[in-house]
């Protein structure tokens, strides 16, 4: 596969998914040269003038105050990036890592920040030769900590993963073929401003909740079936006129998913409500995640560094705060929540012989073995989790820096918070589906309609019938692994 060019296109979540997961390298187009080198020539010409600017010629933060001679300049870059590298806790992932090296390499590149043509290069030769910085997980309230991180194995520095071995940022370098690179005036600030640790892991989350919404519109379908749902909820004319685009969308997908069915229709005159607002509640969340992929895309491809630079001029402003992010990736975290608590209540709803017609818990000899009691008790778990952390961090601000900081997004936690639910919402989904499946087996001899019966033949083929109680959580797991595979949901979707 060809490189992918950081240029004049727009960049889009799924090439930073692509340049995360290690599918393709990545170049600084010519353009994208161009508009870096002239940008840093205009810097270069103030600072020759002795134009002050915030981070370059002056302390950070609420030391912006202090002005420094030139000789320091070098010097002041290279301890923003030492002072700002206190994350704590866990590393990120190493695919998690390399989307927020994407996205600053990207936010760079657009000729406003005043780095060299080098310093990108340097990143991008990170990304190319598998150098992962160690990224601490917690700290970071915009990009600081994560990329300070990465701004310290730059420079030789921190540590780092390289073929899969944990050593330090000087011992990666060198043993990629790499040199550590000297930070010149202003870059310190520009590694740590802006917002590509928000871009980088939101972007990821919701790369993985798009695949989530035609995942989840499978499950539910395969649970219809499995309860002989009444397919009036999915009534075009319902629809019509109440044109949510979302709700539309999902009713079109159930009808062609649950479509030749022999299920449909034998059970209550109204179902109840986990089934017959299927369109309702997953059209929401569709719409919710759709605003936030159009607003992560719009931020991947922008200039957030502070300040940023124009001809002759250097323009202190707030590109960097990550708002419009963390709203957005709030309402994500909550969208995913509300998909993982209409799934558990549809998983209880087959596993529940009281409502079901089903068998109890969908297993034969009940009593002697509990056959999928115990899945829906950690689906619930994984619901009430998804509660609390749906909790809105955006809405929290706590001053720093002596109160020149004085009003923060908190955007990466949003975006942490929603990479988690992502990660719980996928487990419980393959919980259902692997629910639907086994009450399918008792629905026989009817037949569900071709994707629902691809699904379940899609269980079976991952993990063994159950037939008996045995240990279920790898097989949750490997499940939940499998149902991630866009090329096969792809394939269900054309049935």
């Amino acid at each position: 596969m060809q490189p992918l060019a950081i240029d004049n296109q727009p960049l889009t979540l799924q090439d930073l998914s692509t340049i995360a997961s290690e599918e393709r390298s990545v170049v600084l187009g010519d353009s994208g040269r161009q508009r870096v080198a002239q940008c840093r020539g205009h810097l270069l010409e103030l600072l020759a003038a002795g134009v002050p600017i915030y981070g370059t010629t002056t302390g950070v933060g609420g030391l912006s105050t202090i002005e420094l001679p030139p000789h320091q300049y070098r010097a002041l870059s290279a301890n923003i990036v030492r002072s700002h590298a206190c994350g704590v806790g866990d590393p990120l992932s190493r695919e998690v890592s390399r989307a927020i090296l994407f996205a600053a390499a990207v936010n760079m590149s657009q000729g406003y920040s005043g780095v060299r043509v080098e310093l990108i290069e340097a990143i991008l030769a990170l990304l190319n030769r598998g150098i992962t910085p160690v990224m601490p997980n917690q700290g970071s309230i915009g990009s600081l900590t994560h990329m300070a991180a990465a701004g310290l194995v730059l420079m030789g520095e921190g540590r780092a993963e390289y073929q899969g071995v944990m050593m330090t940022g000087a011992e990666a370098l060198k043993k990629a073929g790499l040199l550590p690179l000297e930070l010149a005036e202003s870059e310190g600030l520009s590694l740590i401003s802006g917002t590509p640790s928000i871009v980088g892991i939101g972007g990821l989350a919701v790369g993985r909740a798009q695949q989530i919404l035609r995942l989840c519109d499978l499950t539910a379908a395969s649970s219809f079936e499995a309860l002989r749902g009444n397919p009036s909820a999915f009534d075009e004319r319902v629809h019509a006129v109440r044109p949510h685009p979302g709700q539309i969308r999902v009713a079109s997908n159930l009808r062609r998913l649950t479509r030749g069915s022999e299920l449909l229709g034998g059970g209550q005159l109204q179902d109840c409500l986990s089934l017959r607002t299927t369109p309702q509640v997953h059209g929401s969340s569709r719409q919710t995640i759709k605003r936030a992929r159009d607003t992560l895309r719009t931020e991947l491809n922008s200039a957030t560094d502070n300040p940023l630079i124009f001809p002759g001029e250097a323009l202190s402003a707030c590109n960097a705060h990550g708002e419009p992010m963390a709203q957005c990736l709030d309402g994500v975290t909550a969208a995913l929540s509300e998909l993982g608590n209409i799934s558990e209540r549809r998983i209880d709803r087959m596993l529940n012989m009281h409502v079901s017609g089903l068998p109890p818990f969908l297993v034969d000899s009940s009593g002697l073995h509990s056959g999928l009691m115990m899945p829906q008790y950690v689906a619930a778990y994984l619901v009430a989790e998804n509660k609390i952390l749906s909790h809105p961090v955006c809405v929290d601000s706590i001053p720093m820096s002596a109160f020149q900081e004085d009003h923060v997004s908190m955007g990466t936690m949003a975006a942490l918070m929603a990479f988690r639910v992502v990660v719980n919402v996928e487990k419980i989904l393959a919980i259902e589906m692997l629910t639907a499946a086994q009450a399918l087996r008792f629905r026989a001899p009817l037949k569900p309609g071709r994707p629902v019966a691809a699904a379940a033949a899609k269980v079976w083929e991952t993990i063994a019938p159950i037939e008996h109680d045995r240990p279920l959580g790898e097989d949750i797991e490997a499940l939940a692994e499998v149902l991630r595979q866009r090329a096969w949901l792809s394939e269900i979707n054309e049935l």
